[in-house]
């Protein structure tokens, strides 16, 4: 039931970010990306006052509890470990929008 919108890199989701045409109610990223990290298109985001409330979910196979710790810290909503079952993905995401 929701309308997605796809980035193929950590600069064309900020770039998507800032497109005021698009209504953006998460973001949905891999820690893992060919340009940057997660956690630096996180970072860019909570910087960025016109974004920084956009909620943040990491879906990824990454498992360090100190790359955990410092995302949380930065304002990551939810991190979700691969593989996962769609009810608590589901679950994750609809509790990370309402917030």
């Amino acid at each position: 039931g929701y309308r997605t919108v796809g980035a193929s890199s950590g600069q064309d989701a900020l770039s998507k970010l800032a497109d005021e045409t698009l209504s953006i109610d998460l973001v949905l990223s891999d820690y893992n990306m060919p340009d940057s990290t997660g956690y630096e298109l996180l970072n860019k985001i909570k910087k960025n006052p016109a974004v920084a409330s956009v909620p943040v979910v990491f879906l990824t196979t990454e498992s360090d509890p100190e790359k955990m710790r410092k995302a949380r810290e930065a304002g990551l909503n939810a991190w979700i470990k691969k593989p996962y079952r769609a009810e608590n993905f589901f679950a994750i995401i609809e509790k990370a929008i309402a917030a």
